[in-house]
């Protein structure tokens, strides 16, 4: 679960699958994304983690990592890589891996 403006970000597991909804804080009623299909950046295999750093959703997944606008409705970057839990400061990515923690520089298109 994250905190996020106007309500809170939960991810679950339901198998082999897994999916990531923002709620509203008024209602606990799905605010976004406006459609959770397979294969979307919310819903993948082996599920998606959230973050929320530098006014960006992060989400990241067994596929990548993506960024999208503070609502989550718009998807704004993916990149093909294997981290998890992101955490952004000054533009700049941090992550877990296999190996150790990362740092990526994102696309600026991230904090636009």
């Amino acid at each position: 679960m994250t905190a996020a403006p106007g309500g809170v970000w939960v991810t679950y597991r339901t198998g082999m699958l897994g999916q990531g909804v923002g709620l509203a804080a008024d209602t606990l009623q799905a605010s976004a994304p406006e459609s959770l299909s397979y294969g979307s950046v919310y819903d993948q295999t082996m599920g998606v983690s959230i973050s929320i750093s530098d006014d960006v959703v992060w989400v990241a997944s067994s596929t990548g990592v993506s960024c999208a606008d503070p609502t989550g409705s718009a998807v704004r970057a993916t990149a093909d890589m294997q981290i998890g839990s992101p955490v952004a400061t000054n533009h700049t990515l941090y992550a877990t891996t296999p190996t150790g923690l990362a740092i990526i520089g994102p696309p600026r298109s991230c904090f636009e």
